[in-house]
């Protein structure tokens, strides 16, 4: 008997004993490791490392101790997450090449590493571990989903992300009313654009504005019908609209000198010259969007410290058909989709050939592309917009040939639409790997984010792509939610969608909300 009880003990005893050898994260309400920062850690290093300890605390439970967070020259031994620009990342991580935002995990022996090419990417490592292994996932700034556990050792790690796009940005409430959820989904916001560039977008008329300059000067803007316009574009078969825009562009730049990107690129109309001189450049270099590249080229060469990007949109979104003509290497095209139909891929649908010979003729003379597409219905906001089957394709579509720069534009800052959750986490993930798999990507979502609602939301986003594709009818951007009475949104469907959304709050009734949010835990530093 007593060997019996004495084999009983020490059978139970095993499990604890394999558990004390290793160095565990998580160990019944405890852990073993130590947070380690740089002794001059910056601001976004503190942010990272108190949103981890933050997370951990949260998947042991209640009972939690706290993770203690040293910096460098206060650690001394014992197993350690060291996070950013600690001389113990910088020795292990020497000859590693970091590509533009890539970030790496590694674990030595007990201890793992997270670093990345800067601060925020430093932040996409903390981040990335803590969504791989830990089981937490951010569906929005205060839908925080953490799986929780007893017991949680330290995993081999050996890992090296880069993205596919070199900058990622989708216009939305989400990220941009959380640098929390951007940071989380590697994406960057307005104020990331706002440091990089000087000027954005439609700048002639801020340039050389009509109000200043029209009444002394009107040769320098278009001459529509033998007639010059205030609201057109500027005459730039002129040369002294060259001189006066790059004097003002002067000005500007004097007032914010750190920015590297200013935009020369058309007003928001298809006004164009059509003067003797402006027929005489179009023919000469290809057509309209030949002489806006000439001129452009030339205001380029005068700031060879900066890019100067421009505009392939509207009248200039066919590229110039002389092959002579092509943008200077500090030229930045910025290519847009506005025109195209969302209910097929870019890829291959009969209609968008035209879009598609665009944007394999700019690929072809330049690698400088940013792409600016389009992702809701912006005349009815909250109509259905069923485009989630596009996104993948797409951005493949756009990468494969050369795109380095992502701009999807949403409903802004502070409008929200239909499915804004999903579709910008469904965004946030394809601008980092476009061959992310979607399927999982849109099923763990609808998991964590609608619980038990979700087998209901998941079919309701497939029979409304079914129903659509079915019908063969355009998904335009600025349609408006009759376009779709005889297809997505005819009467029959309508009482479909009906049903699954009660069947969707019906499977909620008695449910509570399983996510957390980080307001539980709050950190010293904001961002």
């Amino acid at each position: 008997m007593k060997l019996k009880t004495l084999l009983a003990i020490l059978m139970l005893a095993l499990p604890m004993a394999a558990h004390s050898q290793k160095a565990m994260l998580v160990n019944y309400g405890n852990s073993d490791y130590t947070l380690v920062i740089p002794d001059k850690a910056s601001p976004l290093e503190q942010y990272a490392a108190n949103d981890l300890a933050a997370l951990m605390r949260m998947t042991a439970g209640a009972n939690y101790r706290i993770t203690p967070i040293l910096s460098e020259s206060e650690y001394r031994q014992g197993p350690a997450i060291f996070i950013g620009g600690c001389r113990q990342n910088k020795a292990l991580f020497a000859k590693t090449h970091f590509d533009h935002d890539g970030y790496a995990l590694r674990s030595n022996k007990d201890n793992l590493h997270l670093l990345g090419y800067s601060d925020t990417a430093t932040c996409y490592a903390v981040y990335h571990f803590a969504e791989h292994y830990l089981g937490s996932h951010l569906y929005t700034p205060s839908a925080l989903e953490v799986t929780q556990c007893k017991l949680l050792e330290m995993p081999k790690i050996d890992e090296y992300h880069k993205s596919d796009f070199d900058y990622r940005e989708v216009l939305y409430y989400y990220p941009n009313h959380s640098k929390r959820y951007a940071l989380w989904h590697r994406l960057h916001t307005r104020q990331d654009l706002a440091r990089d560039w000087g000027m954005f977008v439609h700048t002639f008329q801020h340039l050389v504005p009509a109000d200043k300059y029209f009444n002394l000067h009107p040769e320098w803007f278009s001459e529509i019908n033998g007639r010059r316009v205030r609201d057109g574009q500027l005459c730039l078969s002129n040369p002294e609209v060259l001189d006066i825009l790059c004097m003002n562009l002067i000005q500007e730049m004097r007032k914010n000198p750190n920015a590297t990107i200013w935009s020369v690129s058309n007003n928001d109309n298809y006004n164009n010259c059509t003067c003797p001189e402006c027929h005489k450049a179009d023919s000469i270099y290809g057509g309209p969007s030949g002489t806006l590249i000439h001129f452009i080229n030339q205001v380029a060469r005068r700031f060879p410290d900066k890019t100067i990007s421009t505009l392939a949109y509207q009248y200039t979104r066919q590229a110039p058909q002389n092959s002579a003509v092509r943008p200077d290497s500090n030229v930045n095209i910025m290519f847009c989709s506005i025109e195209s139909g969302r209910q097929e891929a870019i890829a291959t649908a009969p209609g968008e050939a035209s879009f598609r010979n665009d944007m394999e003729q700019w690929s072809a003379m330049t690698d400088n592309i940013f792409l600016w597409d389009y992702v809701v219905q912006f005349r009815n906001f909250w109509d259905p917009f069923p485009n989630l089957h596009v996104l993948q394709p797409n951005l493949q579509y756009f990468h494969q040939h050369g795109v380095k720069q992502m701009f999807e534009q949403a409903s802004g800052a502070d409008n929200k639409t239909s499915w804004m959750e999903l579709r910008t986490y469904l965004i946030a993930q394809l601008m980092w790997d476009v061959n992310a798999n979607v399927d999982s990507l849109t099923h763990q979502f609808c998991q964590g984010y609608y619980g038990p609602a979700a087998r209901s939301v998941e079919q309701f986003l497939k029979e409304m792509t079914e129903a659509l594709t079915a019908s063969g009818q355009r998904l335009d951007i600025y349609g408006y939610p009759v376009n779709g009475r005889d297809g997505y949104l005819r009467p029959a469907m309508l009482d479909r969608y009906r049903q699954l959304m009660a069947e969707a709050y019906a499977s909620l009734a008695g449910t509570q909300n399983p996510t957390m949010s980080f307001a539980d835990e709050p950190t010293p530093y904001t961002y």
